[in-house]
C-alpha cells in the first residue's frame, strides 16, 4: 500500500501559499526504496542557519499498513544516542569541571583496571573491541546493576588491545560513568543537560514508559524473543541494561535531531568535538553512506536501525535521514549495498 509522500518546503513558495511539488529525485527513491521493503518509514528534515528548510515524512509505522507516519513518528535513532546524548552530557560534565577528559576512567569505575582515559573512550581509542553479546552472556545475571558490573569487568579483562574503532563498548561505558559521577540515572541526566544548556525545542527522548505504538515506528522482529521490537529500544544490550543506555536508547523524530544539533552546535565545546570528528564520522570516498559529494570537512554519524545525519559545517547545513530499515529484519538481501546507495542518493541530492 502506497501513501502520499509528505513534504513541507519552507521556502517563498511557501510564503506565497503554493505547496511546492516534491523533488522528484527524493520522490522515486523514497518510494521505491519503500516498496521494495527497505523500510517502511521515513522521516528527512534539513536545517540551514538553524531553520527547518525541509521536512519530509512517509510510510507506515511498520509494513502492516495501519498507522501512517507523521512528523512527529519516534524513530529508534541507536547509534545517533552517542552524539546526541552521551557525548553531550559528558561534555557538559567536562565543561563544569566535575570531569577531567584526561582522567583515567578507572578513577570513576574501579572495576575497569585500564589505563583509559575518558577522552579515550569518547573518541574510540580506548582498545577495546566494538561490541559483543553480553545480552547473551549476562541474561542470567539478575539485577540491571549486577549486569552493568559484569560488562565493566569484561572490558577490564579484554585480553589484547585493539586498534582504534568504533565502539558501542566506549559509549556503553561512558553511560556508566556518567551515572557514577552525577548520582543520577542516564535519562534523568540526560533531562538536566538539555535544560542547562538552554535547549527548548523538542528533544529526542529516553522511551521508558509505556507510549502509543501509533506513534512509533517499529524495528525487528527479536531473534532472542520473537515479538517485535515497537515502542523499545532494538539493541539488545541495551535492552540487557533496561533501555537507558550510553550507546543506544534514544528515539527522535528527524526535526528533533536536526534542532538539536543547532542548537548544540552554538555551544563552543560541543563544537570543538564536532571540528575534531571526537565521536563522529568523517565522510571517506568513494563509497561513502554520506553521499558520492560529501566532503571530508563534513561530519556525520550513521544508526544500526537506518538512521544518519550529516552536518555541513562551512554551509552551517543539517540533514537528517530516519529510517526503520531493520523492520521487520535486518537480514534482508544485499542490505548494506541497498542502503549504503539510498543515503548516497539522499544526501547527494540535498547536498546540492
Amino acid at each position: 500500500m502506497r501513501t502520499t509522500l509528505t513534504l513541507i518546503l519552507l521556502f517563498s513558495l511557501c510564503a506565497a501559499g503554493q505547496e511546492p511539488p516534491a523533488p522528484p529525485t527524493l520522490a522515486e527513491t523514497i518510494t521505491k526504496s519503500r516498496d521494495e521493503g527497505l523500510f517502511s518509514a521515513v522521516q528527512i528534515a534539513v536545517f540551514e542557519k538553524g531553520d527547518m528548510t525541509l521536512e519530509l515524512h512517509d510510510g507506515f509505522t511498520s509494513f502492516e499498513p495501519k498507522d501512517e507516519v507523521t512528523r512527529y513518528t519516534l524513530f529508534d535513532l541507536a547509534s545517533l544516542t552517542k552524539p546526541l546524548g552521551t557525548l553531550a552530557m559528558v561534555g557538559q560534565l567536562i565543561a563544569q569541571k566535575r570531569l577531567d577528559p584526561e582522567e583515567k576512567a578507572t578513577a570513576i569505575l574501579p572495576g575497569l583496571l585500564k589505563p583509559i582515559r575518558v577522552i579515550d573512550l569518547l573518541s574510540h581509542t580506548s582498545g577495546l573491541p566494538a561490541y559483543d553479546a553480553w545480552y547473551f552472556k549476562y541474561r542470567d545475571i539478575q539485577t540491571i546493576e549486577e549486569r552493568k558490573t559484569a560488562i565493566v569487568k569484561y572490558a577490564a579483562e579484554f585480553p589484547k588491545e585493539r586498534p582504534a574503532q568504533y565502539s558501542d563498548l566506549n559509549y556503553l561505558l561512558l553511560g556508566f560513568l556518567v551515572e557514577r559521577v552525577t548520582g543520577a540515572t542516564l535519562d534523568r541526566f540526560y533531562a538536566d543537560t538539555l535544560a542547562t544548556i538552554g535547549y527548548r525545542g523538542l528533544p529526542p527522548i529516553y522511551l521508558t514508559d509505556g507510549i502509543d505504538l501509533s506513534a512509533v515506528a517499529a524495528t525487528s522482529i527479536s531473534p532472542q524473543t520473537g515479538i517485535l521490537n515497537h515502542g523499545n529500544v532494538e539493541d539488545e544490550n541495551c535492552q540487557l541494561i533496561g533501555g537507558v543506555c550510553g550507546h543506544a536508547g534514544l528515539f527522535g523524530t528527524a526535526e528533533a535531531v536536526g534542532q538539536l544539533l543547532s542548537h548544540l552546535l552554538k555551544i563552543p565545546w560541543y563544537r570543538a568535538f564536532v571540528e575534531g570528528g571526537i565521536g563522529f564520522d568523517r565522510p571517506e570516498p568513494p563509497e561513502s553512506n554520506f553521499g558520492l559529494t560529501a566532503t571530508a570537512g563534513m561530519r556525520g554519524h550513521l544508526g544500526y536501525t537506518g538512521t544518519a545525519f550529516l552536518i555541513d559545517l562551512a554551509r552551517d547545513r543539517i540533514i537528517v535521514v530516519l529510517t526503520n530499515r531493520t523492520h521487520p529484519t535486518a537480514d534482508k538481501p544485499k542490505m548494506k549495498e541497498r542502503l549504503r546507495k539510498f543515503r548516497q542518493t539522499i544526501f547527494d541530492e540535498l547536498l546540492k
